[in-house]
């Protein structure tokens, strides 16, 4: 039995933590085929070939059906409909066919279900924004990251009301923003606390300045430039310390920006620039960092930083980094650099349940692939292959996780 083989045969079998998704509780299943059909990473692909400024149509979909066959996000979405629906092909002649077969699953959340169930994902962190209702959910499954941006580095009136408003407080009693941040936390019991950073103010400290700033923007005055730097570099320390405080592992993804004129609906987004975290990592140092990088090119440098701070992980190929030829390049210089109880090797970033299914045996069929050609260059042993395969899947998440 080949190296691929064996290793295949054990990863398929191990269980996934999906560290990171869009799933909505209670609406797990997609709502029509375009949810499925035009997962964002296909739309883009689709607006790639011109015709279209706007978001793509079903109709886009069809007529560039042949020219996008070649990208792995084609070949997961083959798996999906292989796997989920028995379609063997998709084209332009049965596109209406196919659509019919997913609208008929359309709204099935036992259904859904079994997909996760198919996909082997045994726990799931769904992601929560500040001052939305917690709903109820299985809790053998799920569990919540919560999605602070809008609280922190992009905080805004708008956001800090609809917070207050969730603790039944008027903004104008929001007088301390750290305590309003631990009572959501409270609220929330999230597992993870997310931050989108495109850019990064750590601000002067927690002095009586960022304070007074608060209070500007409560009564409602605009802040610009640097006050509204400070603000957000104030807002995200009282962010970071409550985490500290209850023991909250930090996601942090970084390597994209956006909004970017011209770039594709929805996500407008392209490959972000570097940014100086080690300050950030350096002052807490007794905060978990999990990293989920977009951009392959900063790759190396995250784990020179994570080979440095015992508080930084990495984990998993967001977006532009999740094409098999760079998660293979992505993962081996991290287990060569790294101790894979460093590193997480999945998490789907998907909306609906069909693509965290495609997602995940994208992420199965790479980490075998990867670590069999480690195994076959010398570099590990079988054994280790199949024990890194492990902690890579659900051992390092469910540790940092819970």
């Amino acid at each position: 039995m080949s190296s691929y083989t064996r290793l295949k045969e054990h990863v398929d079998s191990v269980q996934l933590y999906d560290v990171h998704n869009h799933l909505t509780p209670g609406r797990l299943a997609h709502a029509s085929a375009k949810d499925v059909l035009l997962y964002h990473y296909i739309s883009t692909e689709v607006r790639s070939l011109g015709g279209t400024r706007e978001e793509p149509t079903l109709e886009d979909l069809g007529r560039s059906l042949k020219y996008i066959r070649n990208t792995s996000t084609s070949w997961a979405l083959a798996r999906i409909l292989r796997d989920l629906y028995g379609v063997s092909s998709l084209n332009e002649g049965n596109l209406k066919d196919v659509l019919r077969l997913i609208d008929q699953a359309a709204l099935d959340e036992n259904r859904a279900r079994e997909v996760l169930s198919k996909a082997r994902v045994r726990r799931s962190l769904l992601t929560l924004s500040p001052g939305t209702q917690v709903p109820q959910v299985d809790q053998d499954l799920f569990s919540f990251a919560l999605r602070a941006d809008a609280v922190s580095v992009d905080l805004s009136r708008e956001s800090l009301v609809k917070l207050a408003d969730a603790h039944k407080i008027s903004l104008e009693d929001v007088v301390e923003l750290g305590e309003l941040m631990r009572r959501e936390l409270g609220r929330v019991s999230p597992k993870a606390v997310t931050l989108g950073l495109s850019h990064l103010s750590l601000g002067k400290g927690r002095g009586s300045r960022g304070g007074q700033l608060l209070r500007l923007l409560v009564e409602g005055r605009e802040l610009r430039g640097e006050d509204l730097r400070e603000l957000r570099g104030f807002a995200l320390r009282e962010l970071l310390d409550s985490c500290l405080e209850s023991k909250i592992p930090v996601q942090l993804m970084v390597g994209v920006e956006r909004p970017v004129p011209g770039a594709s609906p929805p996500d407008y987004a392209t490959i972000g620039r570097e940014l100086d975290l080690t300050s950030l990592f350096s002052e807490y140092m007794d905060l978990r960092f999990d990293l989920m990088n977009a951009n392959p090119e900063l790759d190396h440098k995250l784990a020179v930083i994570s080979k440095n701070f015992p508080n930084v992980n990495l984990d998993g190929y967001w977006w532009y980094s999740n094409y098999p030829s760079t998660v293979e390049r992505v993962l081996k210089t991290r287990l060569e650099m790294l101790p894979y109880v460093k590193v997480g090797g999945f998490f789907s970033d998907a909306y609906v349940a069909d693509w965290v299914y495609g997602k995940a045996v994208t992420a199965r069929e790479v980490t075998a692939r990867t670590l069999s050609r480690m195994v076959d260059d010398g570099w590990l042993s079988l054994d280790l292959a199949i024990e890194v395969a492990s902690a890579l899947l659900w051992e390092n998440q469910s540790r940092m996780y819970g």
